[in-house]
């Protein structure tokens, strides 16, 4: 598969507002990113995309065609270890790891989002290092790298399932989870309405864009267990009415609401 390179100017911009831009192409179908001094490289697959046609909010300075052939390079010269809360660390298998933080994750994320550099990312852990998940049955919708199926088995999760529509998401998620020795995760290259399983689970992440998330809600809140816990990212802090509006439909309980560089992270109880 060949890839555009874009590069994009972002010289005087801070960092918060490169994470957005990174995240707001992302939606776009960009899957890998590259932050330099003052620009950011982008990749994107060369399906014939007319990106004249696509309104950029950053100036783009060139484009180019690559193969597939530098991936590792390119996250391993920009791919720094996640802490959070001192309890977790995020690393590449290049990193070594540190004996003093009690749950170490190894990720190589390739072309998948889930790294726990995103805003988005980052809370969701923070929720589920919150939460009590022994002999928890989980399911993790738009499971990226697989960062959080594999945070909830280290934490004791029964069962894990992981759906990504992404060929790229899915194929690194297998890699991520073996290299973790990961042993009760099972992944699926679908969304909710394909996955063909009739468990009903005590919790349900979902980390993607807010108008997949509006459109399959009644999938998520059907496939909670009584008194389920659905935790919800993805979207920026904005969002919060229309999110908020959708989910009271259901009769979900608002539990928490937290916030992080302008994007959000909600927790509802069935």
């Amino acid at each position: 598969m060949d890839y555009l390179e874009v590069v994009f100017d972002t010289k005087g911009l801070s960092c918060s507002q490169v994470e957005i831009i990174i995240a707001e192409l992302y939606l776009l179908g960009f899957v890998g990113f590259e932050e330099r001094s003052s620009t950011l490289i982008a990749f994107l697959e060369d399906k014939n995309v007319n990106l004249l046609e696509i309104d950029f909010k950053t100036p783009v300075l060139s484009v180019n065609k690559m193969k597939n052939t530098n991936w590792n390079h390119v996250w391993e010269s920009s791919f720094n270890r996640v802490v959070i809360d001192d309890l977790c660390v995020i690393r590449a298998s290049f990193h070594k790891k540190d004996p003093k933080i009690p749950i170490d994750i190894i990720i190589n994320p390739k072309m998948s989002f889930g790294t726990g550099h995103h805003p988005t990312t980052f809370l969701m852990i923070q929720r589920l290092l919150d939460i009590h998940l022994v002999d928890k049955r989980i399911l993790d919708i738009g499971c990226g790298t697989g960062v959080l199926s594999i945070l909830a088995e280290k934490k004791g999760a029964r069962s894990i399932f992981g759906l990504d529509i992404d060929e790229n998401a899915f194929l690194n998620s297998l890699e991520n989870i073996k290299i973790n020795n990961c042993k009760k995760i099972s992944v699926f290259q679908t969304d909710i309405n394909g996955f063909v399983n009739s468990d009903f689970f005590d919790l349900i992440l979902v980390n993607i864009n807010k108008n997949v998330l509006l459109d399959e809600m009644e999938n998520y809140v059907e496939r909670l267990s009584g008194n389920g816990m659905l935790i919800l990212s993805g979207f920026f802090q904005s969002d919060f009415n229309d999110i908020n509006s959708c989910v009271s439909r259901y009769n979900l309980t608002l539990e928490l609401e937290k916030q992080y560089k302008k994007w959000q992270c909600l927790v509802y109880r069935k």
